[in-house]
């Protein structure tokens, strides 16, 4: 059992497609929106610097991150975390803040409804088939309600769906 204040749920999918491919696609929510439009995780993202909209995969510290979620709302945040070693990054209540962009690693931390949470996918070279993508799709919880995450938790599941939905229907859209 996870310590009482944190929890992950993780969900992992294969796809078969390079992983700078699968990195690229995922990152270009515009079109991901538009081909994979049965997943109900994201509306929208764009990223913002200097009042121009910029491509996802180029976003850095300072640019300005719109998520918009089917469970959350829309979300304005200043991105302001990029570096892998920074766990922690001081984030105002109910906002997101971009934690890594990295060839291998995507993710931004937020907070609100009595959680922090990182969520982050992970683009792997699957362990089995050489040229394939193992996909892991992941939320870190942390705070005082993260026991409704746990293993047995009343929103694990729930969640699980979301991204398990939300990787079936980037598979089906690159193997197209």
């Amino acid at each position: 059992m996870p310590p009482f204040n944190s929890a992950l749920v993780s969900v992992e999918t294969t796809i078969n497609a390079p992983t700078e491919e699968v990195r690229a696609f995922l990152l270009d929510f515009d079109k991901l929106l538009q081909r994979s439009n049965k997943q109900r995780l994201i509306a929208a993202l764009s990223i913002e610097r200097d009042g121009a909209i910029i491509p996802t995969i180029n976003a850095q510290p300072g640019d300005i991150a719109r998520i918009t979620s089917h469970q959350a709302g829309e979300v304005r945040a200043v991105i302001t975390v990029q570096h892998p070693s920074i766990l922690h990054a001081s984030v105002p209540a109910n906002s997101h803040a971009l934690k890594e962009n990295t060839p291998t690693k995507f993710g931004y931390k937020g907070s609100g409804m009595g959680f922090f949470a990182t969520h982050y996918w992970e683009f792997l070279p699957s362990p089995e088939d050489e040229g394939k993508t193992l996909l892991m799709h992941c939320e870190a919880f942390e705070g005082g309600l993260a026991f409704l995450t746990w293993r047995y938790g009343p929103l694990r599941g729930w969640m699980e769906g979301l991204f398990r939905g939300f990787n079936e229907n980037l598979k089906v859209a690159m193997e197209k």
